[in-house]
């Protein structure tokens, strides 16, 4: 007696394992989540087939929903956060800031430098001071900066960032020097000129 399988048009796969009946338990599985085809409702093979994956079936859920209220399996603040810096740092990578301020009318400057460049060299020259570790940084075109169409100037940025700092530094010169370091670094590097630097602390830290 021939056998047509109704699951598969195309014929059972290569490696597929077969019930007596000659259905396969892959494809059996691949449909568990649908209602049983006639010959699954009569068929004492399919009918165990089936009680079985869906018990395994329901096993994994159990399993999955398990994972997501255990805390052992919760992603802790610290390894978000750093997965979060890594996708900004890989957006800020594509973000390119022009060197010569744009100017109304005039084409788009071809001279220009990562985000991800420039927020390096700040925390850098941050980090080189005692006392101060850098966070993170945004920079952004300052578009007040010297707009003249006849002459190139070099574009102008706005900073922020963010830091800690020790508990034993005093935060107003530590600020001070903060900005002129920084203002030094970037103009030596990048001949961009900053307009503004906003600083945040956000933790003082035991030295």
């Amino acid at each position: 007696m021939a056998m047509t399988n109704h699951a598969n048009p195309q014929g059972p796969r290569q490696h597929d394992a077969f019930l007596p009946c000659g259905r396969s338990v892959d494809e059996t599985w691949e449909n568990i989540s649908q209602p049983p085809d006639p010959h699954q409702l009569t068929c004492p093979f399919c009918r165990d087939a089936r009680a079985a994956l869906q018990r395994l079936q329901q096993a994994t859920q159990d399993l999955l929903a398990h994972d997501t209220t255990d805390p052992d399996f919760h992603v802790s603040p610290r390894i978000k956060r750093s997965v979060l810096e890594v996708a900004r740092n890989e957006a800020r990578r594509s973000r390119m800031l022009p060197l010569i301020q744009p100017s109304i009318g005039q084409p788009k400057p071809t001279l220009t430098i990562s985000e991800l460049e420039l927020s390096s060299q700040i925390r850098d020259a941050a980090d080189q001071l005692p006392g101060i570790h850098a966070r993170r940084c945004v920079v952004t075109i300052d578009p007040t900066g010297d707009t003249s169409q006849h002459t190139e100037k070099p574009a102008s940025i706005t900073i922020n960032l963010r830091t800690a700092v020790s508990a034993q530094t005093n935060i107003p010169q530590a600020m001070t020097q903060l900005r002129r370091t920084i203002i030094d670094r970037i103009s030596r590097r990048a001949g961009l000129t900053v307009t503004t630097i906003e600083v945040h602390v956000e933790d003082i830290y035991d030295a």
